[in-house]
């Protein structure tokens, strides 16, 4: 049996790639970033019509039906999102689209 990347792993990454994205092109460029093939990711007329959880939702499902369940997609995507430094000021404050976690200290 294939080593699988564990489900409640893959949920909390889906959870992080909806909060630090708006854009569906944003989302879409994260998964392309980290080794993800146009096998993975929806075509342009498809996410066109996708709402933003069900392009993640769809690229999670295309990388597990690869035949090493997308494992080294998985963790360059961890990678990727436990080094995440940068939350575009537009989505979140500007635009109000994305919410930013309170300051240390701020309750």
């Amino acid at each position: 049996m294939r080593e699988t990347f564990p489900k409640d792993i893959q949920d909390c990454m889906k959870e992080c790639i909806l909060s630090i994205f708006w854009p569906k092109k944003d989302i879409i460029e994260f998964f392309e970033n980290n080794n993800c093939s146009i096998r993975e990711l929806p075509s342009k007329k498809i996410s066109d019509d996708m709402s933003r959880y069900e392009i993640v939702e769809y690229v999670f499902k295309n990388l597990l039906l690869r035949t090493d369940k997308g494992l080294g997609q998985f963790r360059s995507i961890l990678q990727s999102l436990i080094n995440w430094s940068y939350f575009d000021p537009y989505w979140f404050e500007d635009m109000k689209k994305l919410v930013s976690a309170p300051k240390q200290g701020v309750v």
